[in-house]
């Protein structure tokens, strides 16, 4: 998405604002990011039969919050490159929030 929102920067498709923004909310979850490519990689890509779906987690240090915050700020940064495409917008439904929800408080006592 970055690299996207570099060259629809280059092509005056964005802002230097709107891009100030994407790049701020990509800085404001990094740690969000890395926390779950370390869950993907241990407990389910590349899974260690050694290390504990629980460990996994723990290793990662990610609350429901952190997700949903990570969600909300991809969702955001879509918006911008979706209307600079000339593309609709997209929003969350609350259903599936639901749903994540209930999903992440299993995965947590498992």
């Amino acid at each position: 998405m970055r690299q996207l929102a570099n060259e629809l920067r280059s092509a005056n498709r964005i802002s230097e604002e709107e891009k100030s923004e994407i790049d701020r909310l990509f800085v404001s979850v990094t740690a969000t990011a890395k926390a779950v490519h370390l869950i993907r990689n241990k407990a389910f890509a590349h899974r260690d039969d050694f290390l504990p779906f629980d460990e996994a987690f723990a290793m990662a240090n990610i609350s429901t919050n952190n997700l949903r915050d990570l969600m909300t700020a991809a969702l955001k940064i879509v918006n911008i490159l979706l209307i600079a495409c000339d593309e609709g917008e997209q929003a969350f439904a609350e259903l599936p929030l639901e749903d994540a929800s209930s999903i992440l408080a299993t995965l947590s006592r498992v």
